[in-house]
């Protein structure tokens, strides 16, 4: 639950949210990159 900006009063309780994210790392290097999406499925 996270607080969405598009609804006001939703500070204490917050909305659903989805999310996915993922991590990979680039041949020849040591960091890992992350993606992540996310939406309000009720926007």
């Amino acid at each position: 639950m996270f607080d969405n900006p598009a609804i006001e009063d939703d500070e204490e309780t917050g909305s659903p949210k989805v999310a996915y994210a993922t991590g990979f790392t680039l041949p020849g290097r040591d960091s890992v990159f992350v993606v992540v999406s996310s939406f309000y499925p009720d926007s």
